[in-house]
C-alpha cells in the first residue's frame, strides 16, 4: 500500500513539471494604438513572436505611447498572464496592461488582446541628465522577470490536470475511512497527508502555469524637441539659410563674424547673425533643414554682445564641433546649458574663450566621451567664481593645454569624477592652470587616477593656484603604485578633505608624499592599507608647519613591508600654533632606517603640543640616528607640551644617545609619560632622555615599565633634564634592567630651581656595582624643596658611590631622603663626598633626617661636608683608612645632630670624629658588635 501511495504522490507531482516545460505563449503582433503629441517612434515597435521592441523618446512629463499586443495560447491548458509585474513603476517610467475582456486568464488555443502603455510619469531631474538625455531601459521593468504571484485557485482552469485531481481526491478519502475503519492509524493518517498535498496542488500548479511577456525597451529621454525648417534654395556646399537671428550654411562652419570654412559633413554650420546686436537671442533653433541636421556650432555667438540666450530649443544631438562657440562673448554672465547633448561632439576648444563678464558655469551635463580637444575652454574668463565640470569623459585622451588659464578670480572649481588613469607623466597637463586661482575648493572627488602620481601638485600647480582646500573623497588608486612627492611643496593648501577614503592597497612608495606641505591644518588616516609601502620616508615632514590648530590622526596602518621611514613625521606643526599629533597602532616592523622619526613636531609652536605614540612597532631598527626620535619636540613652545609615548617597540635598536632629547625645553608645563617601551637589544641606556624641559615652568616625567635588558650602563641617562625648571617631578618604575653595572651620573645636572619630587621604585639594578656622582648637583639651585623618595632600590652589589648626592640640593629650605636608610652599603668601598654640600648651602635649610646608615665604606673622605643641618646616626662596620673633611662644618646649625658608631676594627675613631668643625653636633657613639 504505501508502495501504491508513493508512486500516486510521484506521479501527481510530475504532471505540472511535463506541463510546465512545454508551457509557451506566442506573441502574434504588435500594433500602435496612440502616442502623445511629443513622443517620437524612432523604430516601429515589432516582435519576434517570443519578446516585444520598442524604442521610443519622450520629450515632456506624461509622454506615453499605447501597442495592442495579441497573444495566443498554443498549449492545453489555460494560463496566467503576470500583469503584476507591470504594477510595479520605476522613477521614471511606468506601465499599464489592460485586457479587452477584462481577465489575464488564456484558455487554451485562445488569442487574446492586451493593451500596454508606456508613460513618462516622472520628470527626470537636470541632476540625472547626461547630454540632455536619460536611457530609461537601464531602469526598467519592461524585461519581465520569472517572478511568482498570486493567481486564481480554480481546477477548472487546469483541464485534464484538474479532473485527475478530483478522483484523487475521492480516492484518497475513501481510502484513508477504510483505513481507519479497520484501526491501521499510521496508514490512515499517511492518506490524509497525502490528500492534503493533493488539495493543495490546484495552487501549485495554477501559481506555476502562467506566462510573462518578454519585452526589450529602448527609450530615451530628452529635454528639448527637435525643430525642423525648410530652405527654398538649392543644397550646394556655401548655400546661406537666414532665419530670424540665426544664419545657417550648408557643409560649412563659422571661423569668425566674416568666414566660413568647408566641411566634409553633410549637414549645416550656424552663427548669429549680427553679432553686434545687444538684443537678447530669442530666435527658435533649426535641428534639421530640409532633413539635414545642424552639425556645427562652432563660432556660433563668436564676439556676441548679447546679454543673453534662449537655448530652450537647442537640440545638440547631431553636434560634432562647439569650439570657439562662445568666444569672447563679453555681455553673457551666465549659461543654462543643461538641455545640450554633446555625446557627439569632438572639439570644444576656446569654447568660453574670454567670457569677461561669466560669472558661474555649469557643465556637469556635458558628455565629453567623444571630444578630441578641449584646449583653452574658459582662458582667460577672469570673472569666473564658480565652474563645474563633474564627470568629465577622457575617453578619447583629449588635449586639455590651458583649459583654465588665466581665470584669476576663480572661488570654486569642481573637476569631480575625471579619469586621468591614461596620464604617463602628469606634467604635461601642468598648463592647465596658468595664471589660475582658486580661492577657496578644488573639488577633485572620485578622481580615478595613473600609476604614478609623482609630484602631482607641482604638475597640477596647486602652489599657483593658491588653493586653500582640495576635496579628494573617494580617489581611486587602484593602479597607482608611486605617490611620492605627490602634494610634496604645497605650502599653501590648508585642508584635504577625503584623505581616508583613498585605497592605497597598491601603493609602494609615499617618500615626501606631503611634505611641506606647510599650511596644511589636519590629516585623518585611520583606513589606509600601506601593507606594499616599501619607502615612506618624509611622508609627513612639516605637515602644518606654519598652520594654526594642526591635527594629524594616524591610526592602524600597516606598514610591516617598508623598509625607510626616516623623518616619516619630522616637523609637524614646528612652528604652528597648538598642534595634535596621535599616532596609534603603526606596524613598521620591517623598517631599519627610521632617523629623526617624531623629531621637531611643534618645535617652535606656540600655545599648545600634544603628541601621543600608542601600541607602535619598529622592532627591526638596529640603529637611529644620534639625537633620534623624540629630539625637540615641543622644544620652544611656550604653553604645555604633551608627549606620552606607551607600548613602542624598539628592541633592536642600540644606539640610544639622545632618543629623548630636548622635549619641551620652554614650555610653561612640560609632560611627559613613557610606558612600557622595549629598548631590550640596546648595551646602553647613555643620554637617552636628556636635556627634557630645560627651562620649563613645570616639568612631570614618569617612566615605567621600561625594558633593557642588556643595557649594562646608564650613565648621564638624564643629563641636563629640566636644567633650570622651576618644579620638577621624576618618577622611574618598573625598570627591566637585569644587566644594568653602572649608573655613573644618571641625574647629572637634573634640575629644578625651586622644587623636585624624584621617586624611583622597582628600577633593576641588582647587578650595579658602580653609582659614582649618580645624582651630582641635582637640583643644586632648588630654593624650597627636594624630595628623593627610594622604593625596592637594590645597592646589594654596588661598590662605587663617590659624590653620589654631590652639591645636591645645596640651597632648599627642604630635603628629605625617603627609603635612603633602608639601602644596602655593605659592598661600597667608597663614599668620598657621598652627601658633599658646596660653601653656599643655606643655612634656613629644614634638618635632613638621614635616619641610620650602615656603612662599610674605607673611603668616606668629605662624607658629609657642609650638611649643616641633618640628623643622622653611622654605624661604620669596617676602618676607613680616608677620611679627610668628613664631617667638615656637617650639623652646626641647631638640631643637628651626627652620631658615629663604630665596630672594633675602627681604631682611627677619635680621628674620624675630629674631622668636624668645632661647632659641629658630631659625637663619637658607642661600640657596637660587627
Amino acid at each position: 500500500m504505501k508502495k501504491i501511495f508513493m508512486s500516486l504522490i510521484f506521479i501527481l507531482f510530475l504532471i505540472p513539471t511535463v506541463v510546465l516545460a512545454e508551457t509557451k505563449v506566442e506573441i502574434k503582433s504588435i500594433t500602435l494604438l496612440e502616442k502623445s503629441e511629443n513622443t517620437v517612434i524612432n523604430n516601429e515597435a515589432s516582435t519576434d513572436g517570443e519578446k516585444i521592441n520598442l524604442d521610443l523618446i519622450f520629450y515632456d512629463k506624461d509622454d506615453y505611447a499605447a501597442y495592442k499586443v495579441v497573444v495566443k495560447n498554443n498549449n492545453s491548458e489555460g494560463l496566467y498572464i503576470n500583469d503584476q509585474l507591470f504594477k510595479s513603476d520605476n522613477e521614471y517610467i511606468s506601465y499599464l496592461l489592460e485586457y479587452k475582456d477584462g481577465n489575464n486568464f488564456i484558455k487554451p488555443g485562445e488569442e487574446k488582446e492586451i493593451t500596454i502603455k508606456t508613460i513618462y510619469n516622472n520628470e527626470v531631474p537636470k541632476t540625472a541628465f547626461k547630454s540632455a538625455k536619460y536611457d530609461a531601459s537601464n531602469v526598467s521593468i519592461l524585461t519581465l522577470s520569472n517572478k511568482l504571484i498570486n493567481v486564481p485557485n480554480t481546477l477548472k482552469n487546469l483541464g485534464i490536470i484538474g479532473i485527475i485531481t478530483y478522483i484523487a481526491v475521492i480516492a484518497c478519502i475513501f481510502i484513508s475511512v477504510l483505513l481507519l475503519f479497520k484501526r491501521k492509524l499510521s496508514s490512515g493518517i499517511n492518506s490524509l497527508l497525502i490528500l492534503l498535498l493533493i488539495l493543495l496542488l490546484p495552487k501549485t500548479v495554477s501559481a506555476l502555469l502562467r506566462v510573462d511577456i518578454p519585452v526589450d525597451s529602448k527609450i530615451i529621454i530628452k529635454n528639448v524637441l527637435p525643430t525642423e525648417c525648410t530652405f527654398e534654395g538649392n543644397l550646394v556646399q556655401g548655400a546661406q539659410y537666414v532665419n530670424g537671428q540665426y544664419t545657417y550654411r550648408y557643409m560649412q562652419e563659422a571661423t569668425n563674424p566674416g568666414n566660413w570654412n568647408n566641411i566634409t559633413t553633410d549637414g549645416w554650420g550656424v552663427k548669429l547673425t549680427d553679432y553686434n546686436s545687444t538684443d537678447p537671442v530669442t530666435t527658435k533653433l533649426c535641428t534639421y533643414i530640409n532633413g539635414k541636421p545642424l552639425v556645427s556650432m562652432r563660432a556660433m555667438f563668436y564676439v556676441s554682445k548679447a546679454p543673453s540666450i534662449d537655448f530652450s530649443s537647442f537640440d545638440t544631438s547631431n553636434i560634432t564641433n562647439m569650439s570657439f562657440m562662445f568666444y569672447a562673448a563679453t555681455n553673457m554672465t551666465e549659461y543654462d546649458l543643461s538641455t545640450f547633448d554633446t555625446s557627439n561632439v569632438t572639439d570644444i576648444s576656446y569654447m568660453f574663450y574670454a567670457n569677461t563678464s561669466l560669472k558661474n558655469i555649469d557643465l556637469k551635463y556635458f558628455d565629453t566621451s567623444k571630444v578630441t580637444n578641449m584646449d583653452s575652454l574658459l582662458y582667460a574668463s577672469n570673472s569666473l567664481e564658480i565652474a563645474d565640470l563633474t564627470d568629465f569623459s577622457f575617453d578619447k585622451h583629449p588635449s586639455i593645454n590651458y583649459l583654465f588659464i588665466g581665470n584669476a578670480n576663480l572661488k570654486t572649481l569642481i573637476l569631480d569624477g575625471w579619469d586621468m588613469s591614461y596620464i604617463d607623466n602628469l606634467s604635461s597637463l601642468g598648463n592647465m592652470f596658468n595664471g589660475t586661482k582658486v580661492k577657496e575648493l578644488l573639488s577633485l572627488k572620485r578622481w580615478k587616477l595613473p600609476s604614478s602620481m609623482y609630484k602631482f601638485a607641482d604638475s597640477f600647480k596647486l602652489n599657483s593656484l593658491e588653493v586653500p582646500v582640495i576635496d579628494t573623497t573617494d580617489w581611486d588608486l587602484s593602479i597607482t603604485t608611486n605617490f611620492s612627492l605627490g602634494f610634496a611643496s604645497c605650502s599653501l593648501l590648508e585642508e584635504i578633505i577625503g584623505i581616508d577614503t583613498w585605497d592605497t592597497s597598491t601603493l609602494t612608495n609615499i617618500e615626501n608624499m606631503f611634505k611641506d606641505c606647510f599650511k596644511l591644518k589636519e590629516i585623518e588616516i585611520t583606513k589606509w592599507d600601506l601593507s606594499n609601502v616599501l619607502n615612506a620616508s618624509q611622508a609627513f615632514y612639516n605637515v602644518g608647519r606654519e598652520a594654526e590648530n594642526v591635527k594629524v590622526t594616524i591610526k592602524d596602518l600597516d606598514m610591516s613591508s617598508a623598509t625607510s621611514t626616516v623623518h616619516m613625521f619630522n616637523g609637524i606643526g614646528y612652528k604652528a600654533k597648538n598642534v595634535t599629533v596621535v599616532i596609534d597602532n603603526v606596524d613598521m616592523s620591517s623598517s631599519t632606517s627610521i632617523g629623526y622619526l617624531f623629531a621637531h613636531i611643534g618645535r617652535e609652536a606656540s600655545d599648545n603640543v600634544d603628541v601621543t605614540v600608542t601600541n607602535f612597532n619598529a622592532e627591526s631598527v638596529t640603529n637611529v640616528q644620534v639625537f633620534g626620535q623624540f629630539y625637540y619636540i615641543g622644544y620652544k613652545t611656550t604653553g604645555k607640551v604633551n608627549l606620552t609615548v606607551k607600548n613602542a617597540n624598539f628592541k633592536s635598536v642600540n644606539d640610544l644617545d639622545g632618543f629623548f632629547c630636548e622635549v619641551g625645553s620652554y614650555a610653561d608645563e612640560t609632560n611627559i609619560t613613557v610606558d612600557n617601551i622595549d629598548f631590550s637589544a640596546a648595551t646602553d641606556l647613555n643620554e637617552a632622555f636628556q636635556s627634557l624641559a630645560k627651562n620649563a615652568n613645570k616639568l612631570n616625567l614618569k617612566i615605567s615599565n621600561l625594558k633593557a635588558t642588556n643595557a649594562t650602563s646608564a650613565s648621564e641617562t638624564f643629563y641636563t633634564t629640566a636644567s633650570s625648571a622651576n618644579y620638577v617631578t621624576i618618577e622611574l618604575s618598573n625598570w627591566d634592567t637585569p644587566n644594568l653595572t653602572s649608573t655613573s651620573s644618571m641625574f647629572t645636572y637634573v634640575g629644578a630651581n625651586k622644587t623636585l619630587d624624584l621617586t624611583i621604585s622597582n628600577l633593576n639594578t641588582s647587578k650595579v656595582t658602580n653609582m659614582r656622582s649618580m645624582f651630582y648637583t641635582v637640583a643644586k639651585n632648588a630654593t624650597d624643596r627636594i624630595h628623593y623618595k627610594f622604593e625596592n632600590f637594590d645597592t646589594s652589589k654596588v661598590t662605587n658611590m663617590r659624590a653620589m648626592f654631590n652639591y645636591s640640593g645645596s640651597k632648599a629650605q627642604e630635603v628629605v631622603f625617603e627609603g635612603l636608610d633602608k639601602w644596602d652599603f655593605s659592598k661600597v668601598t667608597n663614599m668620598d663626598s657621598f652627601l658633599y654640600l658646596d660653601s653656599s648651602a643655606t643655612d634656613n635649610s629644614g634638618l635632613i633626617d638621614l635616619g641610620t646608615l650602615d656603612l662599610y665604606a674605607t673611603d668616606i673622605s668629605q662624607l658629609m661636608f657642609y650638611m649643616r643641618k641633618v640628623k643622622a646616626t653611622i654605624n661604620l662596620h669596617v676602618k676607613p683608612t680616608s677620611y679627610i673633611y668628613a664631617f667638615n662644618t656637617a650639623a652646626t646649625l641647631e638640631g643637628s645632630s651626627i652620631t658615629v658608631n663604630y665596630t672594633s676594627e675602627v681604631d682611627n675613631i677619635d680621628q674620624i670624629i675630629a674631622t668636624k668643625s668645632d661647632d659641629s653636633s658630631v659625637v663619637k657613639g658607642s661600640l657596637i658588635e660587627d
